[in-house]
């Protein structure tokens, strides 16, 4: 494969990521003040979080007990940073954080 087709597959596979994208939003466009539509708005994302938490939660190893430590701990700072300052990069750098630093010092 030379160049070219490296770009237009490049090309290709960008337009069609966009227009997945972008798709909802024009087909959406005309029901966007519907109750439902405001409500999925609001309420999706949280739910979206919760899913992501638990599902990373899962994969954790939580067979010793300095592991369901450092998972609690992480997650609990992570909640109460968001609740105080309301800003979701922080809570995720000192959640994060936190859990890394229990992890590397308990092992």
């Amino acid at each position: 494969m030379d160049n070219t087709e490296v770009l237009m597959v490049l090309v290709t596979m960008a337009v069609a990521t966009f227009i997945t994208r972008a798709f909802p939003f024009v087909a959406l466009a005309g029901v966007a003040d519907h109750p439902l539509i405001q409500r999925f708005g609001r309420l999706l994302p949280p739910m979206v979080m919760v899913v992501l938490v638990v599902y990373g939660i899962s994969g954790m190893p939580l067979d010793q007990m300095r592991s369901v430590l450092a998972v609690a701990s992480g997650v609990g700072a992570t909640v109460i940073v968001h609740c105080l300052f309301r800003h979701v990069l922080l809570s995720i750098i000192v959640g994060t954080g936190l859990y890394m630093t229990l992890i590397a010092l308990g092992g």
